[in-house]
């Protein structure tokens, strides 16, 4: 899977389409687990709510246990 980009609204649709899963073990973008990272236009500490931003990227999660 390469990287998405996808902004607040996007992030919602696949979640309420299911194609984006919520699981106790993770983020599922169809059958791969991955990250979600908030992309801030503005300086974190200028930001009331860091878990809200106007986009989103979705990579593939990167196993770091060896």
């Amino acid at each position: 899977m390469e990287e998405l980009i996808v902004s607040n609204e996007e992030l919602k649709s696949l979640f309420k389409d299911k194609i984006l899963k919520d699981t106790t073990s993770g983020w599922y973008y169809k059958d791969t687990e991955i990250d979600i990272i908030a992309i801030h236009t503005r300086e974190t500490k200028h930001i009331t709510d860091v878990t809200f931003a106007e986009n989103y990227k979705l990579k593939k999660k990167e196993n770091n246990y060896r």
